[in-house]
């Protein structure tokens, strides 16, 4: 085919793609806080506890927050219902503090399943920050109903270093948890002596990561699932179906990487089927898809500015095709006239297995561009 007609070929092809392509407003983007960003060591196990169904959508945000009482009990339920146990109500009302409460039904319903207990007055404090010693005893009363024929009775008693703040109540609670690596310390005193911090707080995210490896030790959890996306604005998660084909498609890696900017506050998945999926960040539109034709890496840039949405196109450049080095260096080197607004037309084709194209319009709301990296079949 002669290139000018191969060259006008897909230049159509963009105009059909922009056309196509639905875009939501979502107001301002901007950089997530660093109350809702996840600790390099947790990012992993929060993303699998999220895909497993442990963490309830309340949860997935303000991870440097502390955890409360009655939020831990949404987690801990989760696992209960993993473990398909029964559960008998004895005790409709078993807390005054918590009648009209939000979560109301679900402190009710860890009483009744024997994850909690309250002070033993009536009261659970639904909104007091839990402590690490109370964490303990939740975790080891949760284990002891899912895991009834197992002995949670510590071997040995343990020294800290601040073992003078443990409540009694809680001392064999947190013997047992720190014996069976459930509850680490905090540090240790010069002498090698551990901290145990019983009345501090923990965080969202630790909180998350214990329950997610608790649920992975006791064997509730489905380590072949891909996990899901959820799709906006329509509020609902891709069908299993069409994420197995996507991951056929463009493999686990890709997806993971969806899947994980999926969970950026930031970017929403507008659109996902078996063989694409277009995703807005902030003011723009980046859209991976495979015909038969061709596989396309297509953006549709209204703020060239937006450092977020530059990075994910080159991210997603850079992991979805074998060879990228040349289309990011030519993104690279056109960026600084994008993002001044220039009007830029460039049709590249690279070593013959792949094109690089980028198209200016400028409107009355000013100019915007389409930038494909395509993969000829």
């Amino acid at each position: 085919m002669p290139g000018s007609c191969k060259k006008l070929i897909y230049l159509t092809i963009i105009s059909i793609i922009v056309l196509s392509i639905p875009v939501h407003s979502i107001g301002q983007d901007g950089m997530q806080s660093n109350e809702d960003r996840l600790s390099d060591w947790a990012v992993e196990e929060i993303y699998a506890a999220i895909d497993a169904g442990l963490v309830p959508e309340e949860l997935q945000a303000q991870y440097q927050k502390n955890i409360t009482r009655s939020q831990y009990v949404l987690l801990a339920l989760r696992v209960f219902d993993l473990s398909g146990k029964e559960l008998k109500y004895s005790e409709e009302r078993p807390f005054s503090d918590v009648l009209n409460h939000s979560k109301e039904t679900d402190i009710v319903r860890a009483y009744n399943a024997g994850i909690v207990k309250g002070d033993g007055k009536g009261h659970f404090f639904p909104d007091n920050e839990i402590t690490r010693e109370e964490i303990s005893s939740l975790i080891v009363n949760l284990l002891m109903q899912i895991s009834p024929e197992k002995n949670y009775t510590p071997r040995d008693s343990y020294e800290f270093f601040d073992g003078n703040e443990i409540s009694e109540w809680a001392k064999s609670y947190i013997n047992y948890c720190f014996e069976n690596q459930i509850l680490n310390g905090t540090g240790k005193n010069e002498q090698g002596i551990v901290k145990m911090s019983p009345k501090d707080g923990a965080t969202i995210e630790q909180s998350i990561a214990l329950i997610y490896r608790l649920a992975q030790k006791e064997g509730l959890i489905n380590e072949t699932s891909y996990g899901t996306i959820r799709i906006y604005p329509e509020d609902v998660d891709v069908d299993a179906e069409v994420i197995e084909e996507f991951v056929s498609t463009f493999g686990e890696s890709v997806f993971n990487i969806m899947k994980e900017l999926s969970l950026d506050e930031n970017i929403e998945v507008q659109d996902m089927r078996d063989k694409s999926i277009t995703l807005q960040v902030g003011k723009n539109i980046i859209n991976l898809d495979q015909k038969k034709f061709e596989k396309n890496l297509f953006g549709l840039f209204f703020d060239m500015n937006d450092e977020k949405s530059v990075n994910v196109y080159k991210h997603l450049l850079k992991e979805s095709f074998e060879e990228s080095e040349e289309g990011i260096k030519l993104f690279d080197e056109y960026l600084p006239q994008l993002k001044n607004s220039e009007p830029v037309e460039i049709y590249e084709e690279i070593n013959e297995n792949y094109i690089f194209v980028i198209k200016s319009s400028i409107e009355d709301s000013g100019i915007f561009y389409s930038i494909s990296y395509i993969q000829p079949n």
